[in-house]
């Protein structure tokens, strides 16, 4: 929609949505906990701080996306619920929408790792209404992550087998889309 705003929770260094003009977004914020990321590139952010308490008023955003940053919020100390929440008081009454993807079997949170997505989902849903839920799974690439993290084939292929996968992946991502209703 033209006029809409958009804040990127763990924006880091290669935000192609922070990096690139978009005639619909009048308002782009970039939310890090860091300045430069471990290679010492300058992250995309105009807010410094972390999911746990972000430097906004309530009610600000169209539209929140995080890519791939919710399974390392508790690295620093952020329980998945307190993010969810913060979330949610930023995003805009009855039109606000959490687009998030997170790999799964890869690393972070053991909740993750494990692919217990219905923990994650249950947790996203005591704040926003789920709309979607889709699993992406690759083989164009060489990189097995979920077997270099010492996932057992065992664990991915009855999770695979569970959504209808035939082949077993190189890698995961599952993305959410959910909308804010309530103010909380």
């Amino acid at each position: 929609n033209k006029n809409s705003s958009l804040i990127e929770i763990g924006c880091g260094a290669d935000s192609l949505i922070l990096s690139t003009e978009n005639k619909f977004l009048t308002k782009k914020d970039g939310l890090d906990v860091h300045d430069y990321n471990f290679r010492g590139q300058a992250t995309l952010n105009n807010l410094i701080g972390s999911v746990e308490n972000i430097p906004v008023r309530s009610n600000q955003y169209d539209y929140c996306i995080s890519n791939q940053s919710i399974e390392h919020w508790h690295e620093f100390g952020v329980p998945l619920s307190k993010g969810i929440s913060e979330i949610t008081r930023v995003l805009k009454i009855n039109s606000g929408k959490l687009i998030i993807n997170f790999p799964l079997f890869l690393h972070g949170k053991r909740e993750f790792v494990n692919g217990n997505l219905k923990y994650i989902v249950s947790v996203i849903s005591r704040y926003l209404r789920v709309c979607s839920i889709n699993i992406i799974y690759s083989n164009e690439n060489n990189y097995y992550g979920w077997k270099l993290c010492g996932q057992p084939p065992s664990r991915v292929k009855s999770f695979i087998k569970s959504k209808g996968i035939e082949a077993l992946p190189n890698s995961f991502v599952c993305e959410i889309t959910a909308i804010k209703e309530i103010d909380i």
